[in-house]
């Protein structure tokens, strides 16, 4: 009995011995980042999105860490610039959001850039309860008289769906009505019929399409034109005091980017992973249609068309004349490649 406890210490030795070889080589994958000597950073967003798939991708397939970097993504709930407050405050090392809250916080004294682009368009989409509603071909015809939730004031959406309107010709205060709540809110008022329509993000969307509550999207939001949203806002001081981490942010990103457009089915696990219990076919309708649609840049980059799109939306949020706000001077893109 003696000998076998003397064996049974012996090989407990040996295998610890391994055990602390093997972590001298590098360790497990379970190790905290303190451990494995990556850099901790916190990123906030106001809510999920399809948008944001390649931040789960890049921490999904390692991309993060490949830059030594550990990335935790937060939702951040509340006030419409909640996400960026945390930045300011230094609660969070970034955020993950429109491009207006960049451009507005600067104007009021702020000191944000954003550095890396997510996506070209919006995803939004407005969808009715009624199965006969279509736009036709007088979309201004259809639309005035109608009840309309949409998101609040000073989110892209509702600015995106007050321009459209005006695009057709018609007054979003006199000619429609605009029902402002959140997301669930609007859901729930076109389901009592408070709502003929409602503006909704992309997955609630195909969601709404996958339970038969609608059979299909009104309008794509993504065909008016090109947007900022979202975008990754850090501050300046954060730029100049560790212009690196910055980068090797940018670059697991825009690697993950190209990812997506290569590996769609792997994408769909990772966009589902932090959807929670939504419909894989729905969410895998809404991310074909994003990938098809060329949703994602592919390098971070953002287009004229876009800054000019956001000054639009600065300017009318804070009130001012257009040529009063260049949306360009809160964008650094040095980090994807369009220069300082």
């Amino acid at each position: 009995m003696w000998t076998d406890r003397v064996r049974l210490v012996r090989f407990l030795i040996v295998l610890l011995g391994a055990g602390a070889l093997l972590a001298a080589c590098g360790g497990s994958s379970d190790e905290s980042a303190a451990g494995s000597g990556l850099r901790e950073l916190t990123l906030v967003a106001p809510s999920p999105s399809l948008h944001y798939a390649s931040i789960q991708v890049a921490i999904d397939e390692g991309f993060f860490a490949d830059e030594g970097l550990d990335v935790d993504l937060t939702t951040i709930t509340g006030p419409t610039s909640g996400h960026v407050s945390a930045v300011l405050s230094g609660e969070a090392w970034g955020f993950a959001g429109g491009f207006e809250h960049v451009v507005l916080s600067n104007e009021r004294g702020s000191d944000l850039r954003a550095v890396f682009s997510f996506a070209s368009r919006v995803t939004n989409a407005i969808v009715a309860a009624d199965p006969d509603f279509t736009l036709g071909d007088d979309p201004a015809a259809a639309l005035a008289g109608t009840r309309i939730g949409v998101s609040e004031v000073g989110r892209s959406p509702h600015f995106l769906i007050r321009a459209y309107l005006e695009s057709l010709g018609l007054d979003p205060d006199r000619d429609v009505t605009l029902l402002e709540g959140a997301e669930s809110a609007r859901l729930a008022a076109l389901e009592s019929g408070q709502a003929d329509l409602a503006v909704v993000a992309e997955i609630p969307a195909a969601q709404g399409i996958a339970d038969g509550r609608w059979e299909d999207i009104v309008f794509d939001l993504s065909d008016f034109g090109p947007y900022l949203q979202p975008v990754i806002g850090v501050t300046q001081s954060t730029i100049e005091q560790d212009e690196e981490t910055v980068a090797a942010f940018v670059r697991a990103l825009i690697r993950a980017q190209q990812w997506i457009y290569d590996e769609p089915d792997a994408t769909l696990d990772h966009v589902l992973s932090f959807y929670g219990d939504a419909d894989e076919a729905a969410v895998g309708g809404a991310l074909d249609r994003a990938i098809e649609r060329g949703l994602w840049t592919r390098d971070g980059r953002p287009t004229s068309e876009a800054f000019e799109r956001v000054s639009e939306l600065a300017s009318y949020l804070a009130e001012q004349d257009v040529d009063q706000i260049d949306a360009s001077a809160s964008f650094d893109q040095r980090f994807v490649g369009g220069g300082g």
